[in-house]
C-alpha cells in the first residue's frame, strides 16, 4: 500500500527536508519517493498508523484506502498556531499553520538562549529507532527541551546542568506537562485574581508613593526579595514592589507545582521590566528607563496567554503516563558521582545534546536577575558561577596563567591535532592589538576541549556499549593577531570524542538560522549533528537491560 506524506505550508529550512525523508526510511524501512506536496512510501506494515504518527516533519499522511493520520508532532504545533481546534472537529483535513513553531505546550514558559529546536529530538529519535521506555541522557539539559521531548515520545528521561536557572525551568516544564488542567485554571485564575485586586485605581505608570507602596506590597514587601541591594541596581522601587507582590502570591499557593511553575513565568518576563536594554545580551542599561512599568498587568497577561497555549496542548496530545523524566542539578565533569546519587537510572539507552561551545554565551550573566530575585544564587556569586560552567568566557589572570601552562605542556591530553590548534591561537596573539577577551581565547578554548573531554570520559560511562551519543554544536570565528580562526567545534569534539572511548558514525550539517542576534558577529550560520557510538571495551560490564 501506498501513504502520501503531506508538507506544513510553513518554509523548511534544507536540512529539515533532508531529515524527514531520512525519517521516513528509518521508520518504515522504505525508500520515500519525492512528490509536488512532499513523500510517498510503500508499506506492508498493518500497524502504518501508529508509524506515521511518530513523524516530525509531516503534516498528515493519507493511505490509498483513503485512511488519513495527523502525527502527533503537528497536532503539538498546530495547539500553539491556534490551528487545533478545526483540525479536531474535522473542518480540515490536517492540521494548517504558516510557520513552525518551536514553543508549543511547555516549551514556551521560558526564553532560553541558545536552546535546540524540539524537533529536532524527536527526528533524532527516529533517525536512531529509539523505542518507548528507552532511557535518554542529556548531559546539558539547559532548560529541559530533550526532557520534554522524552516525555512526549514515550521514552524516560535524565537531563543534568550545573546553571540553577535552566534547572529551575526544565523542572517547571515538567510538572507543566502533567498538571491537571483543572489545577492550572483554578490556581492562575485565583492568582490573577488577587493580583488585579491589589491594583485598582492605580496607575503604573507614576512612580508610588509610601501609601501606594503598602496597598500593592504590604509593608514587609522587601522580605519577599532576596539579593535585595542588587536589584535595586537593576529595577526600579516601585516595579520592585510589583515583584515583591507576585511572588507573595504565588507563595500563598498551596500547590508547590504550581508555584514553580508561576514563579518560572514571572523570570520570563524580568528583563522586559528592568533597567537592562532587554535585546541586550551584554550589561547594558536603557537609555531613558520609565519610573514605573505595569509589571502586574504584564506577568497576568502573560500568564493566562501560556495556560491557555499550555491547555491546548493537552486536549490535543497527552504524554505517557509511564514515564520517568528528572533534571538534575550537577556537574556534568562528575556525572557518574551526580547520576549515581540521583537518578532513578545508572544507564542509558542514548545521551541527546546541545553543548556549549568555546565562549558562545555567558548564560549566568545574561540571566542573572531571575538567578537573583528567585534567590537561586547569591548576587556576589555571579562571576564565579559564571566561571564554573564549560565554554564560559569569564576568567582570572591567575586561571589564564595555570591554562596557559595546561596548554604548553598538554597536561590534559588532547589529541595532538587539538592540542596543535590550539598552540596556533595562542601563538598568533599579540598583546600590542589584542583586547583581553582575544588575549583569553586560547586558555579559555584549550579549557574548553578539556572539560569536554571529560564529560565524555563520564558520558560513555553511563552508556551502554555501542549507545549513540548525538550532539547538536555550533562553530564560531575569532580574530588573534589580526588573523581570522574558524572554531570548528564539532570537528575537533569528535577528535576529542574518538580518543575517549567513541567513534564518529555520521556527521550532519544543519544549515540553520543564526541563534543569537545581538552582539554574536563571531557565529556561524550552521550547526553540526555529530552522531556518535560507544565502542565496547572489556572493561564495560553494563548489562543491556
Amino acid at each position: 500500500m501506498k501513504i502520501d506524506f503531506f508538507w506544513h505550508s510553513y518554509k523548511y529550512l534544507p536540512y529539515e527536508r533532508k531529515l524527514a525523508k531520512r525519517e521516513l526510511m528509518a521508520l518504515f524501512k522504505s525508500l520515500p519517493v519525492s512528490h509536488p506536496n512532499g513523500f510517498t512510501v510503500k508499506i506492508n506494515d498493518p500497524s502504518w498508523q501508529d508509524i506515521a504518527k511518530r513523524v516530525t516533519y509531516f503534516r498528515g499522511a493519507i493511505a490509498e484506502n483513503g485512511e488519513r493520520v495527523i502525527p502527533r508532532q503537528a497536532l503539538l504545533e498546530a495547539s500553539a498556531n491556534g490551528g487545533i481546534q478545526d483540525c479536531m472537529t474535522g473542518f480540515e483535513a490536517f492540521p494548517s499553520s504558516s510557520r513552525q513553531s518551536t514553543r508549543y505546550s511547555a516549551h514556551g514558559i521560558h526564553e532560553y538562549r541558545g536552546k535546540f529546536n524540539p524537533q529536532i529530538v524527536r527526528a533524532i529519535g527516529n533517525l536512531l529507532n529509539l523505542s518507548p521506555g528507552d532511557w535518554i541522557l542529556d548531559p546539558f539539559c539547559g532548560s529541559g527541551t530533550t526532557l520534554l521531548e522524552t516525555a512526549y515520545n514515550g521514552w524516560n528521561g535524565i537531563g543534568l546542568d550545573i546553571n540553577p536557572l535552566g534547572i529551575e525551568i526544565a523542572k517547571a516544564k515538567l510538572a507543566a506537562l502533567r498538571a491537571p488542567s483543572d489545577d492550572l485554571r483554578m490556581f492562575s485564575a485565583k492568582l490573577t485574581q488577587n493580583l488585579n485586586h491589589l491594583i485598582i485605581d492605580l496607575s503604573l505608570e507614576s512612580p508610588f508613593d509610601a501609601q501606594q507602596k503598602v496597598q500593592v506590597g504590604g509593608t514587609e514587601w522587601e522580605d519577599m526579595l532576596p539579593n535585595l541591594d542588587y536589584l535595586r541596581a537593576w529595577f526600579t522601587e516601585s516595579v520592585l514592589v510589583q515583584l515583591a507582590a507576585i511572588l507573595r502570591a504565588i507563595e500563598e499557593i498551596p500547590e508547590p507545582a504550581m508555584r514553580a511553575i508561576f514563579r518560572i513565568v514571572l523570570s520570563n518576563i524580568l528583563r522586559d521590566v528592568s533597567l537592562q536594554e532587554p535585546a541586550d545580551l551584554r550589561i547594558r542599561r536603557r537609555k531613558s528607563p520609565p519610573p514605573n512599568v505595569p509589571v502586574i498587568p504584564l506577568f497576568v497577561d502573560t500568564l493566562v496567554s501560556w495556560i491557555e497555549n499550555l491547555l491546548q496542548a493537552q486536549q490535543c496530545f497527552q504524554p505517557a503516563s509511564n514515564t520517568v523524566q528528572k533534571a538534575i542539578l550537577g556537574d556534568v565533569r562528575q556525572a557518574v558521582n551526580v547520576i549515581s546519587k540521583t537518578s532513578p537510572r545508572q544507564i542509558f539507552s542514548a545521551a541527546i545534546t546541545s553543548p556549549p561551545y568555546v565562549t558562545a554565551l555567558p548564560y549566568i550573566d545574561t540571566q542573572r536577575l531571575s538567578l537573583a530575585i528567585l534567590g537561586l544564587i547569591n548576587a556576589a556569586d555571579i562571576r564565579t558561577t559564571e566561571r564554573q560552567l564549560i565554554g564560559n568566557r569569564e576568567i582570572t589572570n591567575r586561571q589564564r596563567q595555570v591554562w596557559e601552562d595546561a596548554l604548553r605542556e598538554n597536561q590534559y591530553n588532547l589529541p595532538i591535532e587539538c592540542w596543535q590548534f590550539c598552540c596556533e591561537l595562542a601563538a598568533a596573539v599579540n598583546p600590542e592589538k589584542d583586547g583581553f577577551r582575544r588575549q583569553n581565547k586560547p586558555a579559555l578554548t584549550y579549557q574548553y576541549f578539556s572539560e569536554m573531554a571529560q564529560m565524555f570520559e563520564q558520558v560513555k560511562c553511563l552508556l551502554r556499549p555501542s549507545a549513540p551519543f548525538v550532539l547538536v554544536v555550533g562553530s564560531n570565528r575569532t580574530k588573534l593577531g589580526g588573523r581570522q580562526f574558524v572554531i570548528d567545534t564539532a570537528h575537533w569534539l569528535r577528535t576529542v570524542a574518538e580518543q575517549r572511548g567513541f567513534r564518529q558514525v555520521e556527521v550532519l550539517e544543519l544549515d540553520t538560522y543564526q541563534r543569537y542576534s545581538v552582539h554574536q558577529a563571531n557565529s556561524i550560520r550552521t550547526e553540526t549533528m555529530l552522531i556518535l557510538e560507544v565502542i565496547p571495551d572489556a572493561s564495560q560490564s553494563h548489562s543491556a537491560d
